[in-house]
C-alpha cells in the first residue's frame, strides 16, 4: 500500500509540459542535491532562476487536487515546488534517499511522499527507470508519459542510465496530513469502506464510517 501509480496528467498535458521545459534553461541537477546524493546525481533541472515554471506548477498542483485517489492516498498537507529533471544519454541517478525536510526556513515540510511524473513515452527512450528498494529486492518503475509512482521518501532508490534519447519528468514531494504511515493506511481503507457505502445506498454504515474517519483524522492530524 505504500507504493502506488496514477494517472495523473493527460497524453496532452504531459506534452505540453515537455514542450515548455524543452524551451528552458536547464542547469546541472547537482544544485539541489546535498551529501552523499549529490555525488551520485548525474542529470539537468529546469533552472528556476531563468526559466518561468509558475503555470507548470500550476499544472501539476491542480492535477494532484483534482486526483482523488491521489489524494486519498496521501493526504497532501503541503507539496514542494516541483523539479523538472532531464536525463540525456549517460546521464543516472545512484542509489540515495531523500531528504527528511526540505524548503527554506519559514516554508519547511516533512517529506513523507515522493512522487514521479514520467512525461514522455517509454518507447522515445531506453533505460532511465526508477528503481525503487523493497523488502523483496529493487523494483523498476518505467510507467508511461503522465503517469505518476508514488512512494515513501525515506525509501531508497535510483534512476537508471539513459541509454537512448531523453528522459524527462517532474518530481516532487509531499507532507501529508497525517505523520504516522500506519494511521494512514486505516484511514485509506475507510475511504474505500465508505465509497462501498454510498454505492450500496447504506446510509447507517456511511455514517458510522465518516464519523470514524474523521475522528481518526482529528486524533491524528499533524497541524
Amino acid at each position: 500500500m505504500n507504493f502506488k501509480s496514477f494517472r495523473l496528467l493527460s497524453h496532452q498535458d504531459a506534452e505540453s509540459i515537455c514542450r515548455a521545459i524543452e524551451s528552458g534553461v536547464f542547469a546541472d541537477g547537482k544544485a539541489t542535491a546535498g551529501g552523499p546524493a549529490r555525488d551520485v546525481k548525474q542529470n539537468l533541472q529546469l533552472d528556476r532562476t531563468k526559466t518561468d515554471a509558475s503555470e507548470l506548477d500550476r499544472t501539476v498542483f491542480h492535477a494532484i487536487q483534482r486526483h482523488s485517489a491521489l489524494m486519498d492516498f496521501v493526504m497532501p498537507a503541503k507539496v514542494y515546488a516541483p523539479l523538472y529533471s532531464r536525463y540525456e544519454a549517460g546521464m543516472n541517478y545512484g542509489y540515495h534517499v531523500d531528504g527528511a525536510v526540505m524548503g527554506g526556513l519559514g516554508s519547511l515540510q516533512r517529506t513523507d511522499f515522493a512522487m514521479t511524473v514520467f512525461l514522455r513515452p517509454p518507447a522515445t527512450y531506453d533505460g532511465g527507470e526508477l528503481v525503487v528498494m523493497q523488502d523483496s529486492g529493487p523494483v523498476e518503475i518505467k510507467l508511461d508519459a503522465g503517469e505518476a509512482f508514488v512512494y515513501p521518501a525515506s525509501t531508497l532508490h535510483k534512476v537508471n542510465p539513459v541509454t537512448r534519447g531523453v528522459r524527462l519528468a517532474v518530481v516532487t514531494w509531499m507532507q501529508s496530513l497525517i505523520r504516522h504511515s500506519e494511521l494512514r493506511e486505516v484511514l485509506y481503507d475507510l475511504r474505500r469502506a465508505t465509497d462501498l457505502a454510498t454505492k450500496a445506498g447504506e446510509k447507517d454504515l456511511l455514517h458510522l464510517l465518516i464519523k470514524a474517519e474523521q475522528n481518526l483524522i482529528r486524533y491524528g492530524a499533524d497541524v
